[in-house]
C-alpha cells in the first residue's frame, strides 16, 4: 500500500511539524516530499499538531509561510490551545483566572480568549507552566502556594530538558517538565499534562478537524509522542522514519505497551504520496 492509498480512505490529517514537514521550525528547511503530499491532498482537512508552544501558533504559521507552507494559525494545535480547549473551557467557570509561566508564545495564544484573565495575584484557578528559561524562584514559589490552595497545575508540554539556544548560550536547558515534577513532589498533587503524547492535544486536533476519529490519521516522526499519543487517543497513525532506524523500536513499543493498541499503525521511510507503507499493527 502507498501513503496516498491510505490517505484517500481518510478525510482528515493531523501531522507533526518538525521531522515530517521541516527539519526545524527556526532556520530549518522544508522536505520536498512534504510539498508533494500537500499538493496532492490540498482538499483534505489538515491540522498541524506540535509540542512547540514557547513560540505562538502565529509565529509558527509565519515561519512555515517563509518556507512555502501556508497554514493559518487556527490550524496549528499546540499545548496552549489544548489546555484552553480541553481543560479551561470545559472544566472551569468563566472567566478563568490563570497564572502563566512562559517565554512569551503561550501568552500570545492565550490573549485571543477574552474569558481568560492572566494574573499574578490570588485567586488563581489554574497555573499554566510552559517553557521558560528565565524562570524565577518567585514564580515557582507562587505556583507552589497556589497549588496548595487548590489551583490546578497544567503543564504546556512536558519535556524534562532540551538542547537549544538563547542569547549567546547554546546547550542543554531544563524545561517545564522538570519544574512540574518538583512542584508535584513538593505539594503531593498531580499536574495535568496536555502536550503530546497526552490525550488533550489530540482531542483538540479532532475538535478542530470536526471529524470522527476513524476518519482521521496522524503522521509523525516520534514513536513516544506522535504514534503512542495517537493510538492511545484512538487514531490511526503513520511513523515517518527518514533515517530508517526506528521500525524495530516501533514494533517493540507496541508489543510492550500495557494498553492494547486498537488503532492501525503504519511505517514509512518518506512522506511522499507514492511512498510504500508497512502495516505494523
Amino acid at each position: 500500500m502507498l501513503i496516498k492509498d491510505l490517505l484517500k480512505s481518510k478525510e482528515g490529517l493531523l501531522i507533526d511539524i518538525e521531522g515530517p514537514l521541516v527539519s526545524r521550525i527556526e532556520g530549518g528547511t522544508i522536505y520536498s516530499d512534504a510539498i508533494s503530499l500537500f499538493e496532492e491532498f490540498s482538499d483534505m482537512r489538515i491540522a498541524l499538531i506540535t509540542n512547540i508552544s514557547r513560540r505562538s501558533s502565529k509565529y509558527v504559521s509565519r515561519a512555515l509561510n517563509k518556507v512555502g507552507l501556508n497554514f493559518d494559525s487556527e490550524l496549528i494545535i499546540n499545548p496552549t490551545k489544548a489546555a484552553v480547549g480541553q481543560v479551561l473551557d470545559k472544566e472551569f467557570n468563566k472567566p478563568v483566572r490563570v497564572f502563566l509561566i512562559s517565554e512569551g508564545g503561550h501568552y500570545e495564544d492565550l490573549t485571543q480568549f477574552d474569558w481568560i484573565e492572566i494574573g499574578r495575584e490570588k485567586p488563581i484557578d489554574a497555573i499554566l507552566l510552559g517553557a521558560n528559561r528565565d524562570i524565577t524562584y518567585q514564580e515557582l514559589n507562587f505556583a507552589f502556594r497556589c497549588m496548595f490552595e487548590g489551583s490546578l497545575l497544567i503543564v504546556l508540554g512536558g519535556d524534562l530538558w532540551t538542547y537549544g539556544s538563547q542569547y549567546d548560550d547554546s546547550g542543554l536547558f531544563l524545561m517545564e517538565g522538570s519544574f512540574a515534577k518538583a512542584l508535584e513532589l513538593a505539594t503531593g498533587k498531580e499536574a495535568r499534562y496536555v502536550g503530546k503524547p497526552y490525550k488533550e492535544i489530540f482531542l483538540e486536533g479532532i475538535s478542530v478537524l470536526g471529524l470522527p476519529k476513524d476518519k482521521i490519521i496522524m503522521i509523525g516522526d516520534s514513536i513516544k509522542t506522535d504514534i503512542v499519543g495517537a493510538y492511545k487517543a484512538g487514531i490511526d497513525a503513520i511513523l515517518i522514519d527518514r533515517e530508517g532506524n526506528k521500525e524495530s523500536d516501533l514494533i517493540e513499543q507496541i508489543e510492550a505497551d500495557s494498553e492494547v493498541c486498537l488503532s492501525k499503525i503504519y511505517y514509512a521511510r518518506k512522506l511522499s504520496p507514492d511512498a510504500e507503507l508497512k502495516r505494523i499493527s
